[in-house]
């Protein structure tokens, strides 16, 4: 008796040994929390991080399958399913395409092979199986990631018409990941909701440089606006993935799934764009502000416009005493009606010596001028300085013919503000017109591509200048048409001599000129009063 009962607590002990010798943990990382809630039909990556419990992958081989079910019907929608070797555990190599033609890296054959997306993984056995949408699972070490196709680039390298009857629609979800290991056994699983439907609010901007990302981050958690920052579709970016303590570096990018995808997020809901170093072939303007244009979007009121109060995320410059101060600045709407916002002035130049003009440049750093922070109440210069004005317009709703949609998910937009104009006046005289001047900034020292919203314009103050004028500024579309939104004016007036340059720190714009105006009248008043 007591020798079965021995054997019974060695079969008991077993067995509960079991689950531990094949343990294994899942955890859902894409999609992330607060990145559930996919535009419906749109394809998107699952990927999970794997906690092997200190084993080695050929320990212990096993798939991972992922299954989406929409909540209320039994059967599930998708599954996408692994196949790794039975000797290492993982993903074969040569189940990884490496010279897939639609793909784009920067890196090697053998980045790939280190830190492989999901959509490059077929049969080698059977070629065509890369079509399969059923079979673009993969497992690393590390991490394992699938593809799952919602049907909006159904017709893009796959047999997804062949396989599925439906898309992925507006509705509740649940996404299931399950670590299949021998004879078919689930040896973990993780779930998690998802929902198909529109995102209410949500930011279009450039994620760089780091300090303007931080500001739109910011400034979207104090809107509860939505920033996509989880991987798309065909966006492959290794070093965000699950890994064990050094980062992957591939990356790897099928413009014709990832930026489509891309796109459909921004088809419903507010947008708020934030215009800060958008150059001409960004994403952020080529596949979303374009993609608005051929969509006829950009003059939607869904869509909300900003800018930063002083055009640059911050500013070095010299508050008049030879110091160097810093202005940080902050994201702000245009104003209503208005497509151009000209958010401040440099004065720069002693007034003996003219400084040269640097038109479309701009070294936010640099602390070697005096700032106006309030264009419109009037600036005070120096004969021979010079004034540079910073300006950020809107984008324009071009006609459709003017909207050239490409095979590879972009759009070329072939109208916008492209030039301003600036006219000197003396009351109604036109003392000088400057030539037009296009609308384009290059930071050097954050990227060498030209943002085409923004802009610097260099005006030199003529020396004989010894009196209040007028500057008429004007902006133009790349027809040549005068844009409705982009007029303005605003007074120059002189600096008496010595000091550093015109407004410094301070918003005194044309109060010295305004109080000049004041001294007849204060004598007149005080005739009257003694009469």
């Amino acid at each position: 008796m007591r020798r079965f009962a021995v054997l019974c607590l060695a079969v008991v002990t077993l067995l509960f040994a079991l689950p531990c010798a094949e343990a294994v943990k899942l955890e859902v990382t894409v999609p992330s929390e607060g990145s559930r809630l996919l535009a419906p039909t749109r394809d998107f990556y699952a990927v999970v991080s794997i906690d092997r419990e200190g084993k080695n992958p050929e320990q212990e081989p096993f798939n991972v399958r992922f299954e989406l079910y929409r909540d209320g019907v039994l059967a599930p929608m998708r599954v996408v399913t692994s196949s790794v070797s039975d000797t290492t555990g993982l993903t074969p190599l040569n189940a990884i395409k490496t010279d897939y033609p639609f793909g784009y890296t920067p890196g090697t054959a053998l980045d790939i092979l280190a830190s492989p997306p999901p959509d490059l993984v077929f049969d080698p056995s059977l070629p065509v199986s890369f079509y399969d949408a059923t079979l673009k699972a993969v497992v690393t070490r590390h991490y394992a990631a699938a593809l799952i196709q919602g049907g909006h680039t159904k017709d893009f390298d796959t047999n997804y018409s062949t396989i599925y009857t439906r898309d992925l629609e507006e509705g509740a979800y649940t996404l299931k990941v399950t670590a299949v290991g021998g004879a078919g056994r689930e040896l973990h699983s993780a779930t998690l909701p998802l929902t198909f439907g529109i995102v209410p609010d949500k930011i279009i901007s450039r994620f760089s440089p780091e300090k303007h990302m931080d500001n739109v981050n910011a400034f979207a958690r104090s809107n509860n606006s939505h920033i996509y920052t989880d991987p798309f579709a065909g966006y492959w970016d290794a070093s965000s993935l699950p890994h064990g303590g050094v980062p992957g570096t591939l990356f790897y990018e099928i413009v014709r799934r990832w930026r489509p995808n891309d796109l459909l997020e921004y088809m419903g809901g507010t947008i708020r764009a934030v215009l800060y170093n958008v150059a001409e072939t960004s994403a952020t303007n080529r596949v979303e502000l374009g993609g608005l244009a051929h969509a006829g979007r950009l003059d939607s009121k869904s869509i909300l416009w900003y800018h930063y109060d002083t055009g640059e995320v911050s500013i070095n410059y010299n508050p008049g005493n030879g110091q160097t101060a810093t202005q940080a600045g902050t994201i702000v709407p245009f104003a209503e009606g208005r497509r151009l916002a000209l958010v401040r002035a440099e004065i720069r130049g002693d007034g003996v010596t003219e400084p040269a003009t640097s038109d479309y440049v701009y070294y936010p750093d640099l602390a070697d001028k005096t700032v106006d922070w309030n264009v419109a109440d009037g600036v005070a210069v120096k004969a021979k300085q010079l004034l540079s004005l910073f300006g950020v317009t809107r984008p324009l709703q071009p006609s459709a013919a003017d909207v050239i949609p490409a095979e590879d998910g972009t759009y070329t937009m072939r109208n916008r503000i492209e030039t301003v104009k600036y006219t000197l006046m003396d009351g109604s005289t036109e003392v000088a017109v400057f030539e037009a001047r296009r609308v384009e900034l290059t930071r050097p020292d954050v990227s060498s591509r030209p943002s085409v919203y923004e802009f610097r314009h260099d005006l030199p103050i003529p020396a004989e200048f010894n009196k209040p004028l007028t500057v008429r500024v004007q902006a133009f579309d790349t027809y040549g048409d005068p844009v409705p939104g982009t007029d303005a004016a605003f007074t120059i007036s002189p600096r008496a001599t010595g000091g550093g340059g015109g407004g410094g720190g301070c918003d005194t714009g044309a109060a010295p000129f305004a109080a000049l105006l004041l001294i007849p009248l204060l004598y007149v008043a005080s005739r009257r009063e003694a009469a």
